[in-house]
């Protein structure tokens, strides 16, 4: 006859069998299932690119009674790398109400990096549509930038890769701009003194295409700058600043890092 102490004992192993036993499932469990319905595959997906951000878009065509969990976003650095999951739980869709295009934005890249990035589908089963089309893009550094010609001025120049204003006249700025009664400029540093850096600049409708150490200032006119640290710099006049307390101006940038051309 059993005792109640080694009845209970049996029943304990009992219990823990059947835990390890549901242990060892789960751990073995298969990959989430792949559906090849195209109606809940992600469409059309752009990507927009922004200073170390991105904006992912897509469209969405499922039938009305295909309840979904969300969608999960793929970020890779090679177009043929399966790469990483990038949200850790499914995105439940964007909040401007159209169910049929989402959003969703990306952020903490690093500045010329090319990435691949690729959404699926998630149902409320767990299992995944098939994966939209790659999409590639590159985050730049970008901004606007207001230049003084006062050369003793912090903000008379600027450094792009550490993104820093600077004293025209410092080691590290790139650039520097020049205001007169009849013309105005845009120069490299070494003009100022030879240890300073040295920019090359062209104005991009210069059908000569010549890069120079000094070009005429024109509102609206673009500038490529080539700077020391091997990087360029597209660079856009926005508008002049004067008044009797301060000459300067005002541009729109986007930096190159070096190896990628604008």
């Amino acid at each position: 006859m059993i005792s109640i102490r080694g009845f209970k004992s049996k029943i304990s192993i009992i219990i823990a069998i059947l835990l390890l036993y549901a242990f060892l499932l789960l751990s073995c469990a298969p990959k989430p299932v792949i559906i090849k319905v195209p109606d809940i595959t992600p469409l059309n997906l752009k990507a927009v690119a922004y200073n170390k951000t991105a904006t992912l878009y897509w469209q969405t065509s499922r039938p009305e009674n295909t309840p979904i969990g969300g969608y999960n976003i793929y970020l890779a650095e090679s177009a043929d790398s399966a790469g990483t999951l990038y949200n850790n739980i499914p995105f439940p869709g964007d909040t401007d109400g159209d169910v049929t295009r989402e959003s969703f934005e990306l952020s903490e890249l690093t500045n010329g990096n090319h990435y691949y990035a690729y959404v699926r589908t998630v149902l409320k089963d767990g299992s995944l549509s098939e994966a939209s089309p790659k999409v590639s893009f590159m985050p730049l550094q970008s901004g606007q930038v207001e230049i003084s010609t006062n050369y003793l001025k912090d903000g008379s120049g600027y450094n792009f890769a550490q993104e820093k204003y600077t004293v025209a006249r410092d080691f590290d700025n790139d650039f520097y701009i020049y205001i007169n009664a009849d013309k105005a400029g845009i120069s490299s540093p070494s003009r100022l003194h030879s240890s300073l850096h040295e920019t090359l600049i062209k104005d991009e409708s210069d059908k000569s295409r010549v890069f120079e150490h000094t070009k005429p200032l024109i509102k609206g006119r673009t500038y490529i700058l080539k700077t020391a640290d091997g990087g360029q710099v597209r660079l856009t006049l926005v508008k002049f600043t004067r008044d009797n307390s301060n000459q300067g101006a005002t541009f729109d940038y986007t930096y190159y890092p070096p190896d990628v051309e604008p």
